[in-house]
């Protein structure tokens, strides 16, 4: 394996890996392929299925016991291929509501969160995502492999 930087050998080992572009802070992916440029010092993650990884992450987070945490709605709207805009309409709610709920000044109600939980396990997710609005979402939505400046 090539190095896309420097065209030097990639080292290439097996390690869990913090999953920061999901949004979420606690989740790490166990035995993820990891590739690192010995000349250059490059690093890539290789994640494969990221639609399944998604759903994953999706379904676990809507099956949680405890009510969701800021980061967890951003998560599933983003998730659910919704805009905030869209969201907003979709719950009957003023866009800066949503706002609120996703940066930790309001807290979702109890019925709002209940619908986004439904939705993740009733709703199909889209497998593409347009540009305009994943381009400031935490989740990032890029395809493997990810590569990581080292």
């Amino acid at each position: 394996m090539k190095c896309y930087n420097c065209d030097g050998t990639m080292k290439v080992t097996r390690e869990d890996y913090r999953y920061r572009e999901s949004g979420l802070p606690n989740v790490i992916l166990r035995g993820v392929e990891m590739r690192r440029c010995a000349k250059c010092g490059e690093n890539e993650v290789v994640l494969l299925g990221l639609e399944q990884l998604h759903k994953s992450i999706a379904d676990q987070v809507a099956s949680k016991a405890g009510r969701l945490n800021h980061e967890e709605i951003r998560f599933l709207r983003v998730f659910l291929g919704l805009s905030g805009k869209d969201f907003a309409k979709e719950l009957g709610v003023d866009p800066a509501t949503v706002s609120r709920w996703e940066t930790q000044k309001q807290h979702i109600s109890r019925g709002h969160e209940l619908i986004l939980r439904l939705w993740v396990n009733t709703r199909k997710a889209p497998t593409e995502y347009p540009i305009k609005r994943t381009v400031s979402s935490p989740l990032g939505w890029f395809s493997s492999p990810v590569r990581r400046a080292g």
